[in-house]
This record gives structure tokens, C-alpha cells and sequence, in this order.
């Protein structure tokens, strides 16, 4: 067993190399290396964000078990190594076009790889409910070090090695994958009915915790976004900002950290409620805020926020959901966070901090959580 957990803290932590590399570097990198203007970038993110739903959603119907998900996932890290290494070489051979498509299609098929091994998780370790804060800690600490390690040799030895520290994390992710037992338990449905079912009346606790849950994640769009060139046009240095997002991550690592002890199935409900009000905390403060010290204490929340969230996502799946339906709940999550909503939300905070040329973003970032609290309040009755 001991085995199987370090086999997940690979996975996790190499996925996350590759996460981190992606949001802070590849846009970067499309601009300098493939010469491509910051609104072609936009349409690849935005078309990307959009895509991966129907993508991740899709694939997960063919999944029927254990053994066809870690082929899946081996076959995928080696398709978006083999494209990446096209566009890499070929980039002036290509046209505009054809570097666009396949930059897009390397996104859009890495995408199930998270969910997927979210879903591995609970079949690798043992009392998964005790465990994911401590073991999801490492993909924290991951994408930490792949901004700001990776960073700093990107600093020195200029923006070309970047398709070097991607490939290589993206091998590593293919090195964790086969390091996956032959055999794990995972079930699910075989067919469309099955997925449907789900999505009735009598499950509507769990449309409301989905929605919910991806909401709150998505009010995360502005921050991720846009607070880096915010910051920096109000003046703060880069290792200001730096020291802002490390402290951001290192709330995110220590509530992992504590709260597999204290968390319980009866809190699901007070919980998701306690985050809604937070989040429009933190966005308002965010907003109505210059100083950089109490900057720092804000950022704090985003253990809350963001990880406190995640894990009460995590947790309802693995206790109040069957094995057969845990796949497609996990890719729905995660399409609908990391995808529509965040991509929707993204463009709506672009467009806002144009025309205003300030923090407005943080605004509807508020209005989307308060929004989420209601949701959340309204339908307490289901949820508790």
C-alpha cells in the first residue's frame, strides 16, 4: 500500500510540473517561439477551454475499466509529447493555421488527465477520505516549484528551454503512469442512459454540489488571470508578487495538511457554505485593497477558497457517491471548472479590465460567489 500512495504522489506531483508549466509559461512561449499575437493565444485558450468539456465528457464513455484508463492515459501523455515535439520542430514549416490546430489539439488532449487520476486515487489508497489532503499536498509544492524553480532557469537560460523542462515533465507524468497497478478497481456505467440517471430529480444534491463547486473555483479567473499585471501596474515589484502567490500556495499546502484530521461527512454542507462566504470576502477585499501587507493576509484565504473547496468536492465524491459514477462526476467537475466557467469568466474579466483599465474583475468574481451562496443556501435542505 505504501507503494501505491507513493505511486500517487508521483502522479500528482508530476501532473502538476506539467499544470504549472502551462498557465505560466506556454502562452509565454506561443508568443516568442511561434510568433503568435496575444489575441491568437486568447482564441487557443478560450476555443481550448471550451473543447476539453466535450473531449474529457467523451472519452470517459469509453472508459469501462481500471486497465483502460491507464492505457488511456499512455497513450495520451505519448500523443502530447509527439505534438508538442511537431510544433517544437516543424513550427516554421507549418502554417499559421496548422500550428494553431495542433497547439489546440495539445491542450485539449491532455485535458482528462487530471480527472482521470483524481479517479485512480481513491482505487490506489487506502482510506482515501483520511489521506487526500496529505497526498494532494504534492501537487501543491509541485506547481510551486515549476512556477518559480522553473522560473529561475527559465531566467537564466532564456525562454528555449522551456520545450525541455515540458517534455521532460511530461515524460515523468508516463513514468508515473506505468509505475499504476494492472489492476484497479474502478467501475462504471456503459452507457449514455447510465450518465443520464444521474442527473435527475432525485440526485439534484449533487447538480447543486458540481455547480456549486466549479462556481466557486471559477471566481478564481481574475486572480489567475490578471492579478500578476495588476499588481505589477500598481507598482509592486515581482518579488512583491512572488511573495503574494507564495503565500497564496502555502495556505493552499497547509490546510491539506490539517484537514484530513477534522473533516466529516456531516460538514459537506456547512463547509461549501463557509467557503461562498469567504470567496466573497476575499474578492471584495482583493478589490478595495493597496496596502501590500494586508495584501498578504488576504491572500491567505485562498486555502479556503481554493483548497477547501477542491476538498469538499473530493470528499462528497468518494462518500456519498457509487464507484460506477465517480468517473464521469470527477470529469464533470473538472471540465466545468477548468473549462466553461473558467474560460467564460476569464473573457468577461479580459473584456472588463480593458474597458475599466482597473480591479472591476474582482467585482463579478463577488457577485459569482455571492451568487454561489445563495445556491448554496437555497437548497440546504437537499444538501445537508
Amino acid at each position: 500500500m505504501l507503494t501505491k500512495n507513493y505511486t500517487i504522489i508521483s502522479l500528482y506531483s508530476s501532473v502538476f510540473l506539467v499544470i504549472g508549466l502551462l498557465t505560466a509559461y506556454f502562452p509565454l512561449w506561443l508568443n516568442k517561439s511561434l510568433e503568435l499575437e496575444p489575441y491568437h493565444i486568447g482564441y487557443i485558450l478560450s476555443l481550448s477551454g471550451i473543447l476539453k468539456v466535450i473531449f474529457t465528457l467523451s472519452i470517459t464513455v469509453f472508459i469501462k475499466n481500471g486497465n483502460y484508463l491507464k492505457t488511456f492515459l499512455l497513450c495520451t501523455i505519448v500523443f502530447t509529447i509527439t505534438q508538442f515535439l511537431i510544433i517544437y520542430f516543424f513550427k516554421e514549416e507549418l502554417s499559421f493555421y496548422l500550428n494553431f490546430f495542433m497547439t489546440l489539439l495539445f491542450l485539449i488532449s491532455f485535458s482528462p488527465v487530471l480527472p482521470f487520476i483524481e479517479t485512480i486515487y481513491s482505487s490506489l489508497v487506502k482510506r482515501p477520505l483520511k489521506r487526500y489532503g496529505k497526498i494532494r499536498i504534492s501537487g501543491s509544492i509541485a506547481f510551486c516549484f515549476s512556477v518559480f524553480c522553473f522560473g529561475y532557469f527559465i531566467n537564466i537560460f532564456s525562454l528555449t528551454i522551456f520545450p525541455i523542462i515540458l517534455v521532460i515533465s511530461l515524460l515523468m507524468i508516463g513514468i508515473s503512469i506505468s509505475m499504476i497497478p494492472k489492476k484497479i478497481s474502478i467501475q462504471k456505467y456503459n452507457s449514455f442512459s447510465g450518465y443520464k440517471a444521474l442527473f435527475t430529480k432525485n440526485n439534484k444534491n449533487i447538480i447543486i454540489f458540481i455547480l456549486a463547486c466549479s462556481m466557486l473555483q471559477s471566481t478564481h479567473a481574475m486572480y489567475y488571470g490578471y492579478s500578476t499585471i495588476l499588481w505589477e501596474n500598481k507598482g509592486l515589484s515581482f518579488f512583491k508578487i512572488g511573495i503574494l502567490w507564495s503565500f497564496a500556495i502555502f495556505s493552499e499546502v497547509l490546510l491539506f495538511l490539517k484537514i484530513d484530521k477534522y473533516f466529516k461527512a456531516t460538514l459537506l454542507y456547512k463547509t461549501l457554505l463557509y467557503c461562498a462566504i469567504i470567496a466573497v470576502i476575499r474578492w471584495i477585499l482583493t478589490y478595495l485593497v493597496e496596502s501590500f501587507y494586508i495584501l498578504l493576509i488576504v491572500q491567505t484565504l485562498h486555502g479556503v477558497t481554493f483548497a477547501l473547496t477542491h476538498y469538499t468536492m473530493i470528499f462528497f465524491i468518494n462518500k456519498k457517491l457509487r464507484e460506477s459514477s465517480k468517473l464521469f462526476i470527477q470529469s464533470v467537475y473538472h471540465t466545468l471548472t477548468g473549462g466553461i466557467f473558467l474560460t467564460i469568466l476569464t473573457i468577461s474579466c479580459g473584456h472588463l479590465t480593458s474597458y475599466t483599465k482597473g480591479d472591476e474583475g474582482y467585482l463579478l468574481m463577488t457577485l459569482l460567489a455571492l451568487f454561489s451562496f445563495i445556491l448554496i443556501y437555497y437548497n440546504r435542505k437537499i444538501l445537508k
